[in-house]
């Protein structure tokens, strides 16, 4: 089980959001990939708990006959804290911003 950005994996693999979600859709319809947005609660700015994603959980498939499957555990446990990821900088839309400016 993986949990990564979405919009940084496709950039990873030079492949524009669109070609990223088709290839996802595909590889879970043939069962070797289970994607699934990661929810976290952050503070918005006005200071209020808001839910967003934090990144997606990805299920794959290592055994020919598997299906691949990200379980309750997977999706409600906690991957990383989004408001000091923020505070600090670490996000994927931070780097990402970076990197269209070096373009």
């Amino acid at each position: 089980m993986l949990h990564l950005s979405a919009e940084m994996l496709a950039g990873s693999l030079g492949k524009n959001q669109s070609t990223y979600h088709a290839w996802v859709q595909r590889l879970q319809a043939q069962g070797y990939l289970h994607a699934r947005p990661h929810y976290t609660t952050v503070t918005a700015r006005d200071g209020q708990r808001v839910t967003v994603v934090n990144g997606t959980l990805y299920a794959i498939r290592v055994e020919p006959g598997h299906q691949a499957h990200l379980s309750y555990e997977d999706l409600t446990r906690s991957y990383r804290d989004l408001d000091a990821d923020r505070e600090a900088g670490r996000t994927a839309w931070k780097v990402m911003q970076q990197a269209a400016q070096l373009d």
